[in-house]
């Protein structure tokens, strides 16, 4: 092809374009105006009439519009050339001249050689011929640009449609009867929130086509199913339970419906709890919406049982380890009491009263809130049941969440009986005794108990010991209504000052407080209630040991329990330890504070049994001031990542980018001052000697970070590296725990144990001996992740509220639903 032929082609091109896009654009434009109706539902809200109507509205439309397509006709070559001589605004036609021949009869040499030159100055011009875009002339059939808008408001509706786009559009051209509303159907099951277990979310939306969940679904027992339904005129749902025999088909069992709560707003809805496998289906009419099958997960009864023996501390409080699992966690737990019949000969026993009276139960501290297993020891003063000193059969029980029960192996023993020395309390002891076996010798007991008053006037006179005996001789004499219970708690009271002073009632409020504390940490109750018993348990344990040192001072024979060697449990020592076990709490380290309590409690029984008393060296102190100060920085480092995360513009800043960085920068300096106290920290591990654990040098360097990128002004940024420091300075606690332990562990014998002395193993203050691997304070326990999983439960519970508002646009509730099927 010359290059005169291509330009011609190209020409021919360009000229048939100018011809076609202007026949076209009619077309066009009512084609767009049937997609922006069909993208925005404008079409779907017309009845069916008009619908159809409106389709063939644009039908003819469209046909008018596309008949000036029928006039087109293909460009020939001359109007090529003139095309091309036009666009290049050549005059004389030279393309069309170009192919002009000379007539035979003015072949002369003149002629042919002006015929020459004609054709040269024709050949140079043809040069300059050049092919050209096409011109389009719409702009004059649309001066004012409507197709401009049009096409914007197109991209806008393809955009708001979303992936409803195709659906839309093939509704647009099938016109339905208006009474066929779509339904809407959305289904999720929702576990008990004692599992653990995330809601399984079933469907989506369904108009009006049949969708069968494939597979079997297992659910825990007791799970709940949300059915909601909008748009059903006959919404019908059924339940088929399986069939007994595993080769019978489900099919065979007759199902039965499940009531849908009435219509509000358009929606229905069915709330079940699935209590036994089989089959749901949701219908419309006759038509299957949906179906499932489920599998239900039995809940297990809970186990518990006695570790070891039962043991007998020397001031007879009852001692022993229990042991509880569950599969999704225990809620409760508690030992229950009876009277054996194997009772060696002891009289009254078989009394009425004794029988009547009730059982010393008591409920079982567990260590964490519904804990799926557990060993935890127990200390439970008895001595002042009626039954102290007789035989019993102990039974702990276990009640999970779901409400199973379960028992242990019944043990029978002794139950603890206090010994007392003095023999005042010893006869009120005594007399008290007869009165709970036989009530109605209420006259012969209050006759011995007057004659008590006559004991030398200096002892009971002094200690007020005289007006509590009249009182209870008082008040079985003259008192016409049963008072045994009333006057045995007076004189027991009344023995207990006798033999102790003030100690007794000190040791009970000890008790009293760190019975509440740790009930509390196991309830995971907020840091404001913890503080507040914290501080409750520290005035018991000061008044207790005040109780005490005024006991030594009166008996200086009990201060000579201790032997040569043995170490001195300051009241510092306790002090530390309640003030780790509230920050640790505060610090979200629940586990670690119930085992430091736990410590604590052993120590403190072991006081109040009259052992050795032994305290921390200084070293030991020393690490543990340093954990101390480390559950502080988790809570400062705590408090700075929640001012960090609060918006720069907030309450107390200056409005505007100044204000905002302003707050950033004294962000950074606390940031900067908590990063360089743990420096100080971890300089004086070094300086003793200890390996600073990797963690705390990590959650420095995570510090420095966030305090650059406050000074930055990236918050997002701090923030993350400000968890992270959080997170590693926990990680640093429990292995300085560690380092403790075994530092402990290689000190060396601490001397023997007491008298009172039941386990080898340990010291007379609980805790192991160095053949026994170290003391643990509990912090190596991993810190639980109760708040983590509880704020999980709170968030999918609000994805399920919101899906089930349909007012919420497409876009949130498609976004929604493609979480909850991941999640």
């Amino acid at each position: 092809m010359t290059t005169l032929e291509r330009k011609i082609a190209l020409a021919k091109l360009a000229l048939f374009w100018e011809r076609l896009w202007p026949a076209l654009f009619p077309a066009l434009l009512v084609a767009g105006v049937f997609l922006l109706a069909a993208l925005t539902g404008l079409l779907e809200l017309l009845p069916q009439t008009a619908h159809a109507l409106a389709l063939a509205a644009f039908g003819v439309a469209l046909g008018f519009a596309l008949r000036p397509l029928l006039s087109i006709r293909w460009p020939d070559a001359n109007q090529a050339l003139r095309y091309l001589e036009t666009r290049a605004d050549l005059p004389h036609r030279p393309a069309s001249s170009y192919a002009d021949t000379l007539d035979a009869s003015l072949r002369s040499p003149e002629t042919l050689g002006i015929w020459r030159r004609h054709k040269e100055r024709l050949r140079a011009l043809l040069k300059k011929l050049r092919p050209a875009w096409p011109v389009s002339r719409v702009r004059e059939r649309d001066p004012y640009a409507l197709r401009a808008a049009l096409t914007m408001c197109l991209v806008v509706a393809f955009l708001w449609s979303g992936v409803d786009a195709p659906e839309r559009l093939g509704n647009a051209f099938t016109p339905t009867a208006k009474d066929a509303t779509p339904v809407w159907l959305d289904a999720w099951i929702k576990p008990p929130e004692y599992t653990g277990i995330a809601p399984i979310f079933l469907s989506g939306q369904s108009k009006g086509s049949t969708t069968i969940a494939p597979g079997l679904l297992r659910v825990p027992q007791a799970s709940e199913i949300v059915v909601r339904l909008s748009g059903a005129k006959e919404a019908s749902v059924s339940f088929a339970a399986d069939a007994p025999a595993a080769d019978t088909p489900a099919a065979d069992t007759p199902p039965r419906d499940m009531p849908l709560g009435a219509p509000d707003d358009g929606i229905q809805e069915l709330r079940s709890i699935l209590t036994e496998a089989g089959r749901i289906t949701v219908r419309n009419a006759d038509e299957t919406l949906q179906e499932w099958r489920f599998e239900v997960i039995p809940d297990a009864a809970p186990t518990i049982e006695v570790v070891g023996d039962i043991e007998t501390g020397a001031d007879q409080s009852l001692r022993f380890t229990y042991k509880v699992a569950d599969d999704y966690g225990v809620d409760r737990a508690g030992a229950r009491f009876v009277l054996s019949d194997e009772q060696d000969g002891e009289e009254g026993v078989e009394s009425s009263a004794m029988l009547m009276v009730t059982a010393p139960d008591f409920q079982l501290t567990l260590p964490t809130l519904a804990p799926k297993a557990a060993e935890q020891k127990v200390f439970q003063d008895l001595t002042a049941h009626a039954w102290a000193g007789l035989m019993v059969e102990m039974t702990l029980v276990a009640r999970d969440q779901a409400g199973n029960e379960a028992e242990s192996t019944k043990i029978t023993f002794r139950l603890p009986e206090r010994v007392f020395s003095q023999p005042l309390a010893k006869a009120v002891i005594e007399q008290r005794r007869k009165l709970l076996r036989d009530p109605d010798e209420h006259v012969p007991v209050a006759r011995a108990l007057s004659a008590l008053t006559y004991y030398p006037k200096d002892l009971i006179k002094t200690t007020g010991i005289f007006l509590g005996i009249r009182q209870a001789v008082n008040r079985l004499v003259r008192s016409d209504d049963d008072v045994t219970e009333e006057v045995a708690g007076l004189l027991w009271d009344i023995a207990l000052s006798i033999e102790d002073g003030d100690l007794s009632l000190a040791e009970r409020e000890l008790r009293a407080a760190q019975r509440e504390l740790q009930q509390a940490l196991a309830n995971d109750a907020p840091p404001e209630e913890i503080a507040r018993l914290v501080e409750n348990l520290r005035n018991a344990l000061k008044r207790y040991m005040s109780a005490m040192a005024e006991r030594l001072q009166r008996d200086p024979n009990a201060a000579r329990q201790s032997p040569e060697g043995a170490q001195q449990l300051r009241p510092q020592d306790l002090d530390n330890m309640l003030d780790t076990i509230e920050n640790l709490a505060r610090a979200g380290a629940r586990d670690a504070a119930q085992n430091m309590l736990s410590q604590l409690q052993n120590m403190l029984e072991n006081l109040q049994a009259g052992r050795m008393q032994q305290g921390l060296s200084e070293n030991d102190a020393a690490m543990a001031r340093m954990i101390e100060e480390l559950g502080k920085m988790m809570q400062q480092q705590q408090e700075l990542m929640d001012r960090t995360f609060q918006e720069p513009d907030g309450e107390g800043t200056e409005p505007g980018a100044n204000g905002g960085q302003r707050q950033s920068n004294e962000l950074a300096r606390d940031q900067k001052s908590l990063a360089e106290t743990l420096q100080e920290l971890l300089e004086g591990l070094q300086q003793r000697g200890a390996n600073p654990p990797s963690a705390l040098d990590q959650a420095e360097e995570s510090m420095r970070g966030a305090e650059d990128q406050l000074r930055s002004g990236d918050r997002p940024g701090a923030v993350g590296n400000q968890a992270q420091a959080l997170d590693q300075l926990r990680q640093g606690a429990q292995a300085m725990a560690e380092q403790l332990n075994q530092g402990m562990g290689t000190q060396g014998s601490l001397g023997r144990h007491g008298e009172g002395g039941n386990d080898p193993n340990r010291d007379p203050l609980g805790r192991p001996m160095q053949s026994s691997g170290g003391n643990d304070l509990g912090l190596s326990t991993k810190v639980p992740s109760d708040i983590e999983i509880q704020r999980a439960r709170q968030i999918l519970r609000e994805l399920q509220n919101r899906i089930g508002d349909r007012s919420r646009p497409q876009l949130e509730l498609d976004y929604i639903e493609r979480l909850l099927q991941r999640f």
